[in-house]
């Protein structure tokens, strides 16, 4: 046993992870290309969230707003630690619904249109530098949301693939419940490294003025 069968599980479930990572990449494609055409009751929508969404994240991050502006220690680990629980929630909950097979039509598809309508919208900051560490701090976040659906995506497969011999199946389920491990091994890991970076770069945007909710490029 090599390294790649310890820690990438992808090459066990190639189809469905290439069928998961195309699907999520043609919807982030069909937010950003045809925007204008989607229905605007729908953009809206998006938009109310986005809105409510900010609104929440003030009541928890705003109290801590001034201390991340001057680089408390402690206050950056706290909020560091939070983003990183938040993130990580939403990939749990993203996995779970998967495991039901219909909701992944849905919720995939609406979390690839709504982040390629997102791309759309990322304002240009004051310096290159600024817009390109926006992005890669984003993507890796951003990374995780795929890989939760396909995470999510095993265990239905497993049973399909077993549904006439429990024997099978039940082996089926062990082996996909362990790949899980493996895939939220690689989120943990994406997630932990992102969280810190976030609130640096939160710091630079209040630095320059920014609210820092929503985060955009400073």
């Amino acid at each position: 046993m090599n390294i790649q069968d310890i820690v990438i599980p992808f090459t066990n479930h190639p189809k469905l992870f290439v069928f998961t990572i195309g699907l999520y990449i043609l919807c982030v494609l069909v937010g950003m290309l045809l925007k204008k055409q989607l229905p605007k009751k729908f953009v809206e929508f998006i938009h109310n969230a986005d809105t409510g969404k900010a609104g929440q994240t003030e009541k928890i991050f705003g109290k801590y707003r001034e201390g991340v502006k001057e680089g408390k220690p402690v206050v950056m680990l706290k909020c560091a630690g939070i983003v990183f629980v938040m993130n990580m929630f939403g990939n749990l909950m993203n996995t779970f619904f998967c495991i039901f097979v219909l909701p992944i039509v849905l919720t995939l598809i609406y979390t690839g249109v709504v982040q390629g309508i997102a791309f759309t919208e990322i304002k240009k900051g004051t310096t290159r530098w600024s817009g390109i560490l926006y992005i890669i701090i984003g993507g890796l976040e951003w990374l995780t949301y795929p890989l939760a659906y396909y995470a999510g995506l095993l265990i239905p497969a497993a049973v399909f693939f077993g549904i006439f011999d429990i024997t099978l199946m039940i082996g089926n389920l062990v082996a996909a419940g362990v790949d899980m491990l493996k895939v939220y091994l690689i989120i943990t890991v994406v997630l932990f490294i992102q969280a810190p970076l976030e609130l640096l770069y939160v710091r630079k945007v209040l630095q320059s003025g920014g609210s820092g909710i929503p985060l955009e490029p400073y």
